[in-house]
């Protein structure tokens, strides 16, 4: 079950983000397999999780998006 908490959807039971299992799939490439062992998940829940991105598509790529770009911030700011 995924649910909304702190502003993210998350993974019910879990600190585990929507985002960072897309992250890991779509970007990574990480198996569906890997990323439940990473994170001490089932099958189903990441299948959950991708399905909401999926049905959440905006939602979840304005998060990477942001993310992204304060990633680059803090590079830039470290050299």
């Amino acid at each position: 079950m995924i649910i909304k908490k702190n502003g993210y959807a998350r993974i019910k039971g879990s600190r585990v983000r929507v985002v960072d299992i897309v992250r890991k799939y779509y970007i990574l490439r990480y198996s569906k397999r890997e990323i439940a062992e990473l994170y001490n998940l089932t099958i189903e829940e990441i299948n959950e999780a991708l399905w909401y991105y999926i049905t959440h598509k905006r939602e979840i790529l304005e998060i990477l998006k942001n993310e992204e770009r304060i990633t680059l911030e803090l590079l830039r700011h470290r050299y």
